[in-house]
């Protein structure tokens, strides 16, 4: 290999390493408040109340106003002036304030504390449990502790998405968020404690679970019908199961296969395989599957490849 190349190669590889730290360390050790100060909600709670150290908690009306104890609240039990003794605290003489995160939800702590009579535990339970609130498995409170009021079903509050939420666009529950969480949810809602009912109700079940091909259908070519909703049955309306959360990928004309063979889904749960695949896979000229399904620009005449399997 020249040199120059080598070279290169070199310098690229060093931009590309360097590149990568910076993103890890933004992304993957995000600064917290245990690098910048000494603390324990563990030790103060049997000394403070919470209102000694977040005063400004109580007049609040919206989470964008700044919680965290400043200098002026330590100083009502501790000798700030002495500055000897900072370090009890201070981590590496570093004296920046501390890290509040911004906050996508819309709250008025004035209100809940005034009107319902609410205390800081009702909500932020167990973080007296630890040093630092981050430690604590539910250092906001979880749906289901603000569900105890903001449910319709009780009329205590609303529990509309956009009365709490800035923005509802990304708005999945932590459980959700499992990469196969769409094929394992019937676990989830089988449990004891399920609380779904929380968003959902019977009408989300039915939108995907209302009777499918392998109860009433044969579906072949006389009598295919596409598992999509909104349709046009006019009888009962009863069979229905939309397509686009079923067969969610835009490409799954060609990647079907796959999940076929790597049993990745159960699909004689709609379709008889003995019919339907072969209805698509027969041809005149063999099994499509054979060499494999290719778009439709690709069957014009003067299409050119480079080489079988060079696409």
């Amino acid at each position: 290999m020249k040199p120059k190349y080598l070279y290169s190669i070199l310098a690229l590889s060093i931009i590309v390493f360097f590149a990568f730290s910076i993103k890890t360390e933004t992304n993957g050790n995000e600064k917290k408040n245990d690098k910048l100060i000494k603390f324990s909600h563990k030790l103060h709670a049997d000394l403070a109340e919470c209102s000694d150290c977040h005063d400004k908690v109580a007049e609040s009306t919206s989470l964008d106003m700044r919680f965290l104890p400043n200098h002026d609240n330590c100083g009502s039990c501790h000798d700030v002036e002495d500055s000897e003794n900072c370090n009890t605290c201070h981590i590496d003489d570093n004296y920046e304030p501390l890290i509040q995160k911004k906050s996508e939800l819309i709250f008025n702590h004035k209100y809940h504390i005034e009107n319902q009579d609410m205390k800081c535990d009702n909500c932020h339970k167990g973080i007296n449990e630890f040093d630092y609130s981050f430690q604590s498995p539910h250092p906001n409170p979880p749906m289901a502790t603000c569900n105890n009021c903001h449910d319709n079903f009780a009329g205590k509050a609303t529990n509309e998405c956009a009365s709490c939420h800035k923005s509802t666009v990304n708005l999945i529950p932590e459980t959700h968020q499992a990469v196969n969480f769409l094929k394992t949810h019937k676990f989830t809602a089988e449990e004891a404690n399920a609380n779904c009912m929380m968003c959902h109700d019977n009408t989300t079940c039915q939108d995907c679970h209302t009777a499918t091909t392998a109860l009433a259908s044969t579906n072949t070519s006389s009598d295919f019908y596409a598992p999509y909703a909104p349709h046009n049955y006019p009888t009962d309306n009863s069979r229905k199961q939309k397509l686009n959360k079923v067969h969610e990928d835009l490409n799954f004309r060609f990647t079907h296969g796959i999940e076929a063979r790597g049993k990745r889904s159960e699909c004689q749960t709609c379709h008889q395989t003995e019919t339907f695949c072969a209805e698509c896979h027969g041809s005149e000229g063999g099994d499509f599957a054979l060499g494999g399904m290719v778009p439709a620009s690709h069957s014009q005449p003067g299409f050119k490849t480079f080489g079988v399997g060079t696409g």
